[in-house]
């Protein structure tokens, strides 16, 4: 079985993941000025205005689920916990 994703998809899910990443950034750069940075990886992400993953990164999880009509496709955000349907109902 293979799974795809679209470019319609694909773009779609950039966006959310820029406002996911922005809230996450703002979580952690007031963790910083509350408790000072956990480390030096978060403290020079946080400056250069990116949210810090782990040395992995890995924000999002990709979840496809086959069905019998179509595959549903779910993008979850790691730091947020924030879920977004982009399944294409349109080629089923």
């Amino acid at each position: 079985m293979r799974f795809e994703v679209t470019a319609a998809q694909h773009a779609k899910v950039e966006r959310w993941n820029r406002e996911q990443d922005a809230l996450v950034l703002a979580r952690q750069r007031d963790a910083i000025k509350r408790e000072g940075p956990r480390d030096a990886f978060t403290a020079r992400e946080a400056a250069e205005g990116r949210p810090y993953y782990g040395a992995a990164g890995g924000s999002l999880t990709y979840c496809f689920t086959p069905t019998g009509v179509g595959i549903n496709l779910t993008v979850r955000h790691n730091g947020t916990g924030a879920a977004l349907d982009v399944t294409d109902y349109e080629s089923w």
